[in-house]
């Protein structure tokens, strides 16, 4: 843990929560944004602006988003115990399990919302949705778009578990997943 990290009484890093709260929001609003434009809502002069600011959001608030993952990931899962704490070792094979499944009740969670929520305000949504939809989720989300990150996540918690397992230097596991959450974000621009 960083020095500086002031800790709340929960033990979470506050700078990090505030920065996550910060991305959630950009993320939010670009969708907003990108969903303005695709329906064509307002003046030449708004959508100009809405785009450009778009593009701007679009530049840095998923690198740094999946930079942000990556790091909490490493905090929690690939912290060394010292060896006043041996005895606490956490099984990473459960660790991992645990976060796939919430990650994954989520994803269903939250495309299930999006599925209703499509459905009950259909002539006004951008994309509209069909019963079939439902049977397609474990392999394709509501409207493809909003939910990719589900799926990314879900697979960079199997490739740290397999590479985990290899006996590389603990250095080097980190720069090789670093590298992998840097470069997923920056495809996403």
């Amino acid at each position: 843990m960083d020095a500086g990290a002031k800790m709340s009484n929960a033990g979470r890093v506050q700078w990090i929560d505030s920065l996550k709260g910060v991305t959630i929001f950009l993320v939010i609003f670009a969708h907003v944004i990108d969903g303005f434009g695709r329906a064509e809502v307002g003046s030449g002069i708004a959508l100009k602006m809405g785009n450009w600011i778009y593009k701007v959001i679009y530049i840095f608030h998923m690198p740094l988003f999946v930079a942000i993952s990556g790091y909490v990931f490493s905090l929690a899962y690939l912290r060394i115990i010292d060896k006043q704490h041996e005895c606490a070792r956490i099984n990473r094979k459960e660790q991992y399990r645990n976060q796939i499944c919430n990650l994954t009740a989520n994803y269903f969670m939250f495309s299930i919302m999006m599925f209703l929520f499509k459905l009950l305000f259909a002539k006004y949504v951008n994309q509209s949705v069909d019963w079939k939809d439902l049977i397609y989720l474990p392999v394709k989300s509501i409207s493809l778009v909003p939910y990719w990150y589900f799926y990314v996540l879900i697979f960079l918690y199997l490739l740290t578990a397999f590479i985990m397992k290899q006996s590389w230097n603990k250095n080097t596991v980190i720069l090789i997943l670093w590298g992998i959450y840097i470069e997923i974000g920056r495809a996403h621009v």
